[in-house]
């Protein structure tokens, strides 16, 4: 499998519109959420053990957005995302895959900012796809698991 190209940030510095150091690293700092560029080569983004990830792609494909075990999100809307890679050059309405790969919580996956809408619960060390009316509305994760 050829990669094409990988970018790793926090979504602080991207905000920031800063250099990212380490930017060729696959491991940011652990804290708040990062986020990872592939170029569309079609290669899965393999989720570090630890992390709660999501997918703009089906599969683990696309963009991936990751959160160090036990933080969360709750307004997708505050992760900017460039609108090659994800819609009004924001993370929210794009997720559509996920990975809770040994972060010992239950997740949770909402519809609306600040949570609530539908909810999807990931336990820990489960993935999958997100279908149907769950593709591409999600907008909040918290790590509580669902109501």
């Amino acid at each position: 499998m050829r990669t094409l190209g990988v970018l790793v940030g926090t979504a602080a510095a991207l905000v920031a519109g800063t250099a990212v150091p380490g930017a060729a690293s696959t491991e940011p700092p652990k804290e708040g959420p990062s986020i990872v560029y592939r170029q569309a080569d079609g290669s899965r983004i393999a989720c570090p053990a630890g992390y709660m990830c999501l997918y703009t792609g089906p599969n683990f494909t696309g963009v991936m957005v990751r959160w160090p075990a036990g933080s969360a999100d709750g307004d997708f809307t505050k992760i900017q995302c460039p609108p090659q890679y994800c819609t009004n050059g924001d993370f929210n309405d794009d997720a559509s895959s996920w990975h809770n790969n040994n972060t010992g919580h239950k997740y949770c996956i909402s519809e609306h900012v600040g949570g609530g809408g539908w909810d999807n619960s990931t336990p820990n060390n489960t993935s999958g796809n997100l279908t149907g009316r769950y593709n591409n509305t999600a907008s909040a994760l918290s790590y509580l698991g669902c109501p």
